[in-house]
């Protein structure tokens, strides 16, 4: 589609609308060669296509700020996609559409036209461009600094000095999530302190996560991974920093002898999960599960699913502003957002009032509506629910409600318990908790899973038989280890970041999770 336009930096006023969402970058075919080869170097970290996109078109724009114009074509689109414009440059998309877009042929004819195609194979070719800058500068500073160490950081302090002299609108330029000379010093600092408690091993150059920098350690031995397990406070201490900046996690990828050192960085360095990035996840779902819950992501931003099927029953806990709230709307909007009414129903106990609030006309809502004064009266329908289904099933001659023919399968049903204490502890509190009790251990198989949540995990809010039967759990931030035991069996919750940090036990390994900002 043709859009006649107005110059002088003027285009993203008038087809913001067409452009914001432009789908169907793809880089060439040399730009993910060269970014797969300085990934391989240690020069990059790994980055998400987008991340990469706009280091390539950021750097091509200040240090070619002249020659935009007459930017070398890209020879094919043959490489890798980004989602969107907007997805590519986040907040700052306007000024980079209005940069691009004012350094096409004829921009600053008034009456020349520009097509939507065109708009999208000059990203292309400045994501080209740039990729193709960023490679040959470092092959240079390669020849002139055969030491790896000392290449790699003087490719790094030039792209810092770009930064600064181009100010805030180029800070693109430096998506290397503070891999800077700092973080090479870090590097060596801890190989150093590693020797000194007695450990020799090669610390590599670290990949940039979500917010820990992670080394992969190679031991020497099985001994030598358990002497660093056991010395972790000895290294915090040597290091300086707190017990909880390093998290370490060991390899299942078949390396034997080895672990994922995970270094905290300072927060203003952390990627951003926002909103955008969470819509992405949910259409990234896997096929294979029947309830896909998006638990938030691994630490290098890769979205981690869980089914909920499997769980069968989730319990989260967390203190008052670490993400609990979060995290639950987070697992009901991944349930909402694959399943239809016939497939799925939420079953919504909010004793808060207005946490829940947001799904009160949601089509999926069991009951059609939010249980608030008559939460006692729908938990209590629940276990009249289960004891039918089972009945049904019985009559069908089936043990497990996957088993019966979609035609007169009901729906599963998810049901969500905002703040578990404030129920526990209320009149109803002993009646409320049994039935809670019975659908914990009978209700999954006729397809009724519960997702409850906490921000005071204690004994009395979390007993025994309930406990028991909930082996799904996910802890976000708590002030006592006493607390993380009661909601993992484990210490760990105590010392994580915050700010949506999360350990998730489901069924396995207890594994780090970082989650999403919805707003």
């Amino acid at each position: 589609m043709p859009i006649t336009h107005q110059g002088n930096s003027q285009a993203p006023e008038f087809i913001m609308e067409q452009l914001k969402d432009l789908r169907g970058i793809k880089s060439s075919d040399f730009a993910k060669k060269a970014q797969d080869e300085l990934l391989e170097k240690g020069v990059i970290p790994k980055l998400e296509n987008h991340e990469w996109a706009r280091l390539c078109i950021a750097y091509h724009f200040s240090v070619e700020p002249n020659m935009a114009a007459f930017t070398t074509p890209a020879p094919d689109g043959g490489g890798r996609e980004i989602p969107s414009l907007s997805t590519c440059f986040q907040a700052e998309w306007r000024f980079w559409l209005a940069l691009i877009v004012d350094n096409m042929p004829n921009a600053n004819n008034p009456n020349s036209q520009i097509e939507i195609g065109q708009v999208a194979k000059r990203i292309n070719d400045h994501w080209h461009q740039g990729a193709t800058l960023l490679k040959d500068r470092y092959d240079k500073l390669s020849v002139a600094f055969p030491n790896r160490y000392d290449s790699r950081m003087h490719w790094l302090n030039e792209l810092a000095k770009i930064t600064k002299d181009n100010g805030a609108s180029y800070a693109a330029i430096s998506n290397l999530d503070g891999l800077s000379s700092e973080g090479e010093n870090q590097t060596h600092r801890l190989q150093s302190v590693l020797e000194k408690i007695g450990l020799r091993v090669e610390v590599p150059e670290p990949l940039a996560g979500v917010r820990y920098d992670r080394y992969t350690l190679r031991m020497r031995s099985f001994a030598d991974v358990n002497s660093l397990e056991k010395n972790l406070d000895n290294l915090t201490s040597e290091l300086g920093v707190p017990k909880d900046n390093i998290r370490l996690v060991r390899c299942e990828d078949g390396r034997a002898n080895s672990l994922y050192l995970n270094y905290l960085r300072p927060e203003s360095t952390w990627k951003q999960l926002d909103d955008k990035l969470f819509s992405e996840a949910l259409r990234s779902k896997p096929s294979n599960m029947i309830l896909p819950v998006c638990v938030g992501t691994d630490e290098m931003g890769t979205p981690a699913y869980e089914d909920l099927t499997k769980a069968p029953h989730v319990f989260i806990g967390g203190a008052t502003n670490t993400g609990k709230s979060v995290c639950v709307h987070g697992m009901i909007k991944s349930l909402l957002h694959q399943k239809t009414g016939d497939c799925l129903q939420v079953a919504l106990f909010d004793p808060k009032r207005v946490e829940l609030s947001a799904y009160r006309n949601h089509p999926n809502l069991w009951q059609e509506h939010i249980f608030i004064d008559d939460i006692a009266d729908g938990i209590d329908e629940l276990v009249v629910e289960m004891e039918s289904r089972y009945r049904f099933m019985e009559a069908q001659n089936v043990n497990l409600i996957s088993n019966l023919p979609e035609a007169i399968r009901p729906p599963y049903i998810a049901v969500v318990v905002d703040e578990l204490a404030d129920l526990v502890m209320s009149n109803n509190g002993k009646v409320i908790e049994d039935n809670l009790v019975k659908l914990a251990q009978k209700a999954r198989a006729c397809g009724i899973h519960l997702i409850m949540a906490t921000q005071r995990p204690d004994s009395q809010t979390f007993r025994g038989l309930l406990r028991s039967n909930m082996p799904a759990r996910i802890a976000l931030k708590v002030q006592k280890s006493t607390e993380s035991k009661i909601i993992l069996d484990e210490t760990g919750a105590e010392d994580l970041a915050g700010k949506g940090d999360r350990l998730v036990k489901w069924g396995g390994e207890t594994m780090l999770r970082h989650g999403y900002r919805l707003d």
